[in-house]
């Protein structure tokens, strides 16, 4: 994973998006996984990114939980696999 953030997206629910580099001379696919907690509660969510050599591409999932809900004490993680 390059880069990733949050933000409450048009509705008010979270939305977490990034980057995915690709250091090889080959064109990778990856799975990007997103997890996120509140109160206890895990949600996951994962996307397919395609990534040329040398370039990067975006990425972003949504989660139906409040934003303001998550930013009161949730967590984020991400991983490429």
């Amino acid at each position: 994973v390059g880069t990733f953030d949050f933000e409450a997206d048009e509705d008010g629910a979270l939305r977490v998006f990034g980057t995915v580099e690709s250091r090889t001379d080959a064109r990778r696919t990856g799975t990007v996984r997103v997890t996120v907690g509140v109160d206890g509660d895990e949600t996951v969510r994962e996307t397919t990114v395609t990534v040329d050599p040398g370039e990067t591409a975006e990425w972003a999932v949504g989660f139906g939980i409040d934003y303001d809900r998550f930013a009161a004490g949730g967590e984020v993680s991400v991983a490429v696999a």
